[in-house]
């Protein structure tokens, strides 16, 4: 019995390099994608967080206005009466923000756009805001009042795209239903 020996060949230069230079396409390729997912990510999270900071302020409002009769509205503000609350409110777009001021009152009575001089706003978004404006509707009743609000907002974070939501609250008026 003859044993025949085994014959290793080993890779050549050329195929060696070749099998790199395709591993070394794949990887920055595969890099290529993971880094272009991650951005992606964040810009998405970014309008993600934007729209929740958004809807947060746009539901504290919604439920003021539900709640409330409106005293005061213009473009950039409205003053509303919380019932539920006991306060006089303005809630305004300003400094790249909205913003929430509040009074005490027992009534609805003096309940006005000047009654804040002096308050401090607190901010209710951390998102930047870049445009806002409030938009009343009367109502039926003689004398006509403020029947529904519509509010519409734009919020540009600093990476991602901008986010646009509007939404309209009518109001209950308590105090011309007679509930109050």
């Amino acid at each position: 019995m003859s044993i025949t020996p085994i014959q290793s060949r080993g890779f050549t230069l050329i195929e060696v390099l070749v099998s790199m230079a395709i591993f070394a396409l794949i990887m920055v390729i595969t890099a290529d994608v993971f880094g272009r997912t991650v951005r992606v990510y964040g810009y998405t999270h970014a309008s993600q967080r934007a729209a929740e900071d958004l809807h947060f302020a746009m539901s504290r409002i919604g439920k003021s206005l539900r709640t409330g009769s409106v005293a005061a509205v213009s473009s950039s503000a409205i003053v509303v009466y919380d019932y539920s609350r006991g306060q006089c409110v303005r809630y305004a777009f300003a400094s790249n923000a909205i913003t929430e001021q509040t009074v005490t009152m027992s009534d609805m009575s003096g309940c006005g756009a000047n009654r804040f001089s002096g308050v401090s706003a607190t901010p209710l978004t951390e998102s930047p805001i870049t445009s806002g404006a409030f938009t009343a509707t009367t109502s039926r009743y003689d004398p006509p009042r403020v029947g529904r609000v519509t509010m519409t907002v734009t919020a540009t974070p600093s990476r991602g795209a901008a986010v646009h939501m509007q939404t309209s609250v009518s109001l209950r008026d308590y105090d011309v239903s007679g509930l109050m």
